[in-house]
């Protein structure tokens, strides 16, 4: 996390979350590094299904063993 971008993030909306003021910083904080570390969907794109199906053939084909 960015403790500049941060405060000037919440700086700029009057500290405010919402339109609630903001009551404890230091939660806001720990939201905002919870927010920033969310992993990106798996198998979201064409290719990432396509990799995990030829995957799944692999090992049913016992080209590939689970644990690769």
């Amino acid at each position: 996390m960015n403790p500049h971008k941060w405060h000037d993030h919440y700086s700029a909306k009057g500290w405010m979350v919402g339109r609630t003021k903001m009551k404890d910083w230091r939660a806001a904080v720990r939201t905002w590094e919870g927010d920033r570390q969310v992993p990106a969907a798996k198998n979201n794109t064409r290719l990432d299904r396509n990799i995990e199906a030829a995957r799944q053939a692999g090992m049913m084909l016992g080209v590939f063993d689970e644990e690769a």
